[in-house]
Parts: C-alpha cells; structure tokens; sequence
C-alpha cells in the first residue's frame, strides 16, 4: 500500500487503537477514535449503489479480489467533525486526531526529514505515560522486500 497511498514511500503510516471487534451488515467493525473502522471485503463482482443507500456501507468498504494483498480496514465517520483543508489547489479533509489517541507511527522510506520532525514535535503533546511505537520501513537489499520494525 505504500506505493499506492504514501505518495511512493514519502508518507507515514499512524496507528490508532481499536476495540470492541463487532458484525453489523455482514461486515466486520472496530470501534476507533475517528468513527468505526471497517474490514474491506474482496470480491470479483461489480454492484451499483441502491437509490435508497441502504448497500451503502458494503460499497465503501469493498474492493476487487486485486487488492486483497492490503488486507485494508476504512474507518466510516461523519464528515461534520473534519476539517476543510486546501492542498496544491485540491480541497481535502483532515480528521480530527490527538496525539494521545496514536499507538503508532511508521515512516515510508523516502519521508522527508521535515515531515519527521513536525510528528515528533506533534507527538509531544502526547501524555508521558503513553507509549508511541515509532519506525520506518526499509528495503530488504537483497530481496527487495518492504520491512517493517
């Protein structure tokens, strides 16, 4: 996924704690911080969204039988508590997320030293008694494999 979705290993991965594992529509739920997070479903069939959304949620949360590799999990939330933000001339949203709500944080391999020391310096703001896993990916040099810490 680090191709795909951290601008090719320049971006960081944060990892928020989940409880409470739970079914609800057939999907498989956890209860986070930002909403619930949702298992995604792999599959090779094609749907269409319902005009009264009640497949709503299947929808969000499912992909084609390609991507199982990522074994993603979408956290589903209201947009109300996110922020509008404006970024190379694209509007976007930024959830709401407290330093002492991270268990984790891991770094692609090409993140730029600015960006690690502006987490740092938002994770300070972390109550001391609250570990926070720190890493960074690398690349195995001879099998060429993503390594996580």
């Amino acid at each position: 996924m680090w191709a795909h979705y951290a601008e090719s290993h320049k971006g960081l991965v944060i990892g928020i704690p989940s409880e409470n594992e739970q079914f609800f529509n057939g999907l498989t739920a956890r209860s986070t911080c930002l909403g619930m997070a949702i298992r995604v479903t792999y599959d090779n069939k094609s749907q269409e969204l319902k005009e009264d959304f009640s497949n709503a949620p299947e929808l969000l949360c499912s992909k084609h039988k390609d991507w199982e590799y990522e074994a993603e999990w979408r956290i589903v939330g209201e947009l109300n508590v996110a922020t509008p933000i404006m970024e190379c001339d694209q509007s976007k949203l930024a959830l709401p997320l407290r330093a002492q709500d991270v268990c984790e944080v891991l770094f692609g391999v090409a993140t730029e030293p600015r960006l690690r020391d502006d987490v740092f310096e938002w994770l300070k703001s972390k109550p001391s008694q609250i570990l926070v896993n720190v890493g960074t990916i690398w690349i195995d040099p001879d099998t060429h494999e993503l390594k996580i810490p």
